[in-house]
Protein backbone atom coordinates (compact mmCIF):
# COMPACT_ATOMS: atom_id res chain seq x y z
CA UNK A 1 0.00 0.00 0.00
CA UNK A 2 1.48 3.42 -0.87
CA UNK A 3 2.44 5.69 1.94
CA UNK A 4 -0.48 8.00 1.08
CA UNK A 5 -3.04 5.39 1.10
CA UNK A 6 -1.93 4.04 3.77
CA UNK A 7 -1.84 7.16 5.80
CA UNK A 8 -5.65 8.19 4.76
CA UNK A 9 -6.94 4.63 5.21
CA UNK A 10 -5.33 4.90 9.13
CA UNK A 11 -6.58 7.97 9.60
CA UNK A 12 -10.26 6.89 8.57
CA UNK A 13 -9.70 3.92 10.56
CA UNK A 14 -8.91 5.87 13.42
CA UNK A 15 -11.42 8.29 13.50
CA UNK A 16 -13.84 4.99 12.99
CA UNK A 17 -14.97 6.23 9.87
CA UNK A 18 -14.85 2.65 8.13
CA UNK A 19 -17.27 -0.11 8.39
CA UNK A 20 -16.28 -3.49 9.90
CA UNK A 21 -15.51 -4.96 5.96
CA UNK A 22 -13.47 -2.14 5.33
CA UNK A 23 -11.19 -2.31 8.80
CA UNK A 24 -11.18 -5.79 7.89
CA UNK A 25 -8.99 -5.28 4.68
CA UNK A 26 -6.94 -2.63 6.33
CA UNK A 27 -5.94 -4.48 9.26
CA UNK A 28 -5.11 -7.66 6.60
CA UNK A 29 -2.72 -5.36 4.09
CA UNK A 30 -0.55 -5.03 7.42
CA UNK A 31 2.35 -6.39 8.57
CA UNK A 32 1.92 -7.78 12.69
CA UNK A 33 3.84 -4.64 13.46
CA UNK A 34 1.90 -2.08 11.89
CA UNK A 35 -1.24 -3.57 12.93
CA UNK A 36 -0.53 -3.98 16.29
CA UNK A 37 0.71 -0.27 16.68
CA UNK A 38 -2.73 0.92 14.74
CA UNK A 39 -4.68 -0.91 17.01
CA UNK A 40 -2.70 0.08 20.20
CA UNK A 41 -3.03 3.31 19.05
CA UNK A 42 -6.79 3.56 18.57
CA UNK A 43 -7.18 2.25 22.17
CA UNK A 44 -5.57 4.93 23.36
CA UNK A 45 -7.64 7.54 21.79
CA UNK A 46 -10.88 5.56 23.02
CA UNK A 47 -9.19 5.39 26.33
CA UNK A 48 -8.78 9.45 26.09
CA UNK A 49 -12.12 10.10 25.20
CA UNK A 50 -13.23 8.19 28.51
CA UNK A 51 -11.05 10.69 30.73
CA UNK A 52 -13.17 13.06 32.88
CA UNK A 53 -13.21 16.97 31.27
CA UNK A 54 -11.55 19.49 33.58
CA UNK A 55 -13.31 23.07 32.92
CA UNK A 56 -10.52 25.35 32.02
CA UNK A 57 -9.91 28.23 34.76
CA UNK A 58 -11.64 31.78 34.38
CA UNK A 59 -8.03 33.26 34.29
CA UNK A 60 -6.77 31.32 31.48
CA UNK A 61 -9.87 32.69 29.43
CA UNK A 62 -8.38 36.30 30.81
CA UNK A 63 -4.83 35.37 29.82
CA UNK A 64 -5.84 34.54 26.27
CA UNK A 65 -7.54 37.50 25.66
CA UNK A 66 -5.10 40.16 26.90
CA UNK A 67 -2.44 37.98 24.52
CA UNK A 68 -4.10 38.53 21.80
CA UNK A 69 -5.15 41.99 22.70
CA UNK A 70 -4.13 44.77 20.13
CA UNK A 71 -0.87 46.58 20.93
CA UNK A 72 -0.95 49.88 21.94
CA UNK A 73 0.80 51.79 19.09
CA UNK A 74 4.42 52.56 18.95
CA UNK A 75 5.56 56.46 19.40
CA UNK A 76 6.99 56.50 15.84
CA UNK A 77 3.15 55.15 14.43
CA UNK A 78 1.86 58.62 16.79
CA UNK A 79 4.55 60.77 15.44
CA UNK A 80 3.48 59.51 12.03
CA UNK A 81 0.06 60.58 12.35
CA UNK A 82 0.66 63.56 14.60
CA UNK A 83 2.95 65.28 11.38
CA UNK A 84 0.41 63.86 9.05
CA UNK A 85 -2.30 66.23 11.18
CA UNK A 86 0.15 69.24 11.17
CA UNK A 87 1.93 69.47 7.47
CA UNK A 88 2.65 73.28 8.87
CA UNK A 89 4.89 73.18 11.15
CA UNK A 90 7.49 72.49 8.73
CA UNK A 91 8.94 69.06 9.07
CA UNK A 92 10.88 66.79 6.71
CA UNK A 93 11.41 63.68 7.44
CA UNK A 94 12.94 60.51 5.29
CA UNK A 95 11.67 57.16 5.57
CA UNK A 96 14.58 55.94 7.63
CA UNK A 97 14.91 59.13 9.83
CA UNK A 98 10.77 59.11 10.60
CA UNK A 99 11.56 55.21 11.94
CA UNK A 100 13.72 56.81 14.12
CA UNK A 101 11.87 59.83 15.67
CA UNK A 102 10.15 58.41 18.29
CA UNK A 103 10.31 61.67 20.61
CA UNK A 104 8.36 64.45 19.83
CA UNK A 105 9.49 68.12 20.62
CA UNK A 106 7.83 71.65 20.24
CA UNK A 107 9.17 75.21 20.01
CA UNK A 108 7.44 78.58 21.28
CA UNK A 109 7.40 82.16 19.94
CA UNK A 110 9.92 84.51 22.72
CA UNK A 111 9.18 87.36 23.41
CA UNK A 112 11.02 90.62 21.83
CA UNK A 113 13.12 92.87 24.49
CA UNK A 114 14.69 95.50 22.07
CA UNK A 115 17.66 97.43 23.52
CA UNK A 116 18.15 100.98 23.26
CA UNK A 117 20.41 101.51 20.47
CA UNK A 118 20.93 97.58 19.61
CA UNK A 119 19.43 95.01 18.07
CA UNK A 120 16.30 92.91 18.73
CA UNK A 121 17.00 90.02 20.88
CA UNK A 122 15.07 87.30 22.26
CA UNK A 123 14.40 87.65 26.30
CA UNK A 124 12.50 85.15 27.06
CA UNK A 125 13.80 81.03 27.58
CA UNK A 126 11.43 78.05 26.29
CA UNK A 127 8.01 77.84 27.72
CA UNK A 128 5.38 75.20 27.61
CA UNK A 129 2.55 76.25 25.46
CA UNK A 130 -1.15 74.82 25.29
CA UNK A 131 -1.14 71.65 23.23
CA UNK A 132 -0.84 68.09 24.44
CA UNK A 133 -0.73 65.81 20.69
CA UNK A 134 0.00 62.85 23.04
CA UNK A 135 0.27 61.05 26.60
CA UNK A 136 3.23 62.60 28.35
CA UNK A 137 4.41 65.10 26.23
CA UNK A 138 4.26 69.04 26.30
CA UNK A 139 4.43 71.74 23.40
CA UNK A 140 7.35 74.08 23.22
CA UNK A 141 8.26 76.84 21.36
CA UNK A 142 11.44 77.04 20.31
CA UNK A 143 12.71 80.59 18.79
CA UNK A 144 15.71 82.52 17.36
CA UNK A 145 16.58 85.85 16.60
CA UNK A 146 18.41 85.90 13.37
CA UNK A 147 17.50 88.48 11.04
CA UNK A 148 19.65 87.56 8.30
CA UNK A 149 18.68 84.03 8.29
CA UNK A 150 17.41 82.76 4.96
CA UNK A 151 16.37 79.33 6.81
CA UNK A 152 16.84 78.05 10.16
CA UNK A 153 16.14 74.09 11.32
CA UNK A 154 16.21 73.00 15.24
CA UNK A 155 18.65 69.64 15.61
CA UNK A 156 19.05 67.96 18.81
CA UNK A 157 19.87 64.44 19.76
CA UNK A 158 16.22 63.89 19.33
CA UNK A 159 16.40 63.93 15.98
CA UNK A 160 20.19 62.27 15.70
CA UNK A 161 21.05 66.08 14.97
CA UNK A 162 19.42 66.65 12.09
CA UNK A 163 20.65 62.74 10.18
CA UNK A 164 17.10 61.69 11.39
CA UNK A 165 14.53 64.44 11.14
CA UNK A 166 14.85 68.10 10.41
CA UNK A 167 12.57 70.59 11.84
CA UNK A 168 12.26 74.02 10.56
CA UNK A 169 11.67 77.07 12.57
CA UNK A 170 9.23 79.89 10.17
CA UNK A 171 9.64 83.29 10.12
CA UNK A 172 7.22 84.93 12.54
CA UNK A 173 8.49 88.68 12.35
CA UNK A 174 11.20 91.05 13.43
CA UNK A 175 13.51 88.82 12.94
CA UNK A 176 12.43 85.86 14.72
CA UNK A 177 12.68 82.38 14.03
CA UNK A 178 10.12 80.11 15.85
CA UNK A 179 8.11 76.24 15.58
CA UNK A 180 5.91 74.41 18.26
CA UNK A 181 6.25 70.53 18.40
CA UNK A 182 5.37 68.69 21.50
CA UNK A 183 8.29 67.02 23.68
CA UNK A 184 7.81 64.15 25.99
CA UNK A 185 9.40 64.31 29.98
CA UNK A 186 12.85 64.25 29.23
CA UNK A 187 16.25 65.72 29.35
CA UNK A 188 17.48 67.38 25.74
CA UNK A 189 20.12 68.86 24.19
CA UNK A 190 19.50 70.73 21.18
CA UNK A 191 20.92 74.04 18.75
CA UNK A 192 19.64 75.42 16.01
CA UNK A 193 21.14 75.59 12.57
CA UNK A 194 21.28 78.59 10.50
CA UNK A 195 21.38 78.68 6.48
CA UNK A 196 22.27 74.61 6.70
CA UNK A 197 25.88 75.66 7.87
CA UNK A 198 26.01 77.94 11.12
CA UNK A 199 25.68 76.01 14.62
CA UNK A 200 24.21 78.44 17.09
CA UNK A 201 23.35 77.82 20.44
CA UNK A 202 20.13 78.97 22.44
CA UNK A 203 21.50 82.20 24.69
CA UNK A 204 18.23 81.63 26.83
CA UNK A 205 18.40 78.12 27.72
CA UNK A 206 18.70 76.88 31.11
CA UNK A 207 22.03 75.63 30.57
CA UNK A 208 25.02 74.91 28.02
CA UNK A 209 27.39 71.96 27.77
CA UNK A 210 29.70 71.13 25.47
CA UNK A 211 30.09 68.34 22.52
CA UNK A 212 32.77 66.36 21.72
CA UNK A 213 33.66 68.57 18.84
CA UNK A 214 33.78 71.79 21.49
CA UNK A 215 30.39 73.58 20.29
CA UNK A 216 27.75 74.67 22.79
CA UNK A 217 24.68 73.04 23.14
CA UNK A 218 21.70 74.25 24.93
CA UNK A 219 19.87 72.16 27.43
CA UNK A 220 16.27 71.91 28.47
CA UNK A 221 14.44 69.34 30.55
CA UNK A 222 10.83 68.60 30.84
CA UNK A 223 9.11 67.06 33.72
Amino acid sequence: MKASLFDEARQRYLDQEMNPSEEAALLARLSETERSELLATRMALAALEHLPRIPAPASLARGVMAAVKPKRQSAFTRLRQWLERHPLLGWELSGAALAASVLFIALAPLSLAPSVGGPRQASSPLTLVSHTPGPSSNALRFSLYSPQAHSVALIGDFNGWGSMAQVKLVPSGNGIWSVTVPLPAGRYQYAFLVNGQRWVTDPHAEQHVKDDFGRQNAVVTII
